[in-house]
């Protein structure tokens, strides 16, 4: 798209600007990630929908899991760079999480949900757990889920 095009094309469709550097663009991707997510909540409460945002755990979130042996070979890098962008990028999102909970958006914070478990869930290096990660996550939204139900 040439430097013209980019002018005269609508907003809508040309996506934002990100800074150049690093902090700017956490802001950015964060930014439009809450008010993705205010605009969820809003389409959902005028068409009776419950809308229920989490965020999930990840291995790269300091004191999220004490990780096993097997998952520091398999599923912990500190060269990888998902890792150093999940350890700048979600403070910023568990920090914006806390202010939509606070406007009335159901919002939950689960990424210290496998704090007090030693055995083995992720099962990669990016951010994949295995099925008793997956039990575990899904037992906790279940929760959430009757817990948001009960108090309509």
């Amino acid at each position: 798209m040439t430097v013209e095009a980019v002018k005269t094309t609508a907003d809508e469709f040309r996506g934002p600007d990100l800074l150049t550097t690093e902090d700017s663009s956490y802001k950015t991707v964060t930014d439009i990630w809450y008010k993705s997510s205010e605009m969820l909540h809003a389409i959902c409460q005028k068409n009776d929908l419950l809308y229920l945002h989490v965020l999930q755990p990840n291995q790269y979130v300091e004191g999220s899991k004490p990780l096993s042996v097997e998952e520091k070979e398999i599923a912990f890098d500190p060269e990888d760079t998902r890792g150093n962008i999940v350890k700048e990028g979600y403070s910023n999102l568990i920090t914006m999480g806390k202010k939509l909970k606070s406007t009335g958006v159901p919002f939950y914070d689960l990424t210290m949900i496998f704090k007090d478990y030693e055995e083995t869930l992720y099962v990669d290096s990016c951010c994949h757990f295995g099925e008793t990660g997956n039990l575990l996550l899904g037992r906790e939204i279940a929760n959430i889920l009757i817990k948001e139900i009960e108090q309509q």
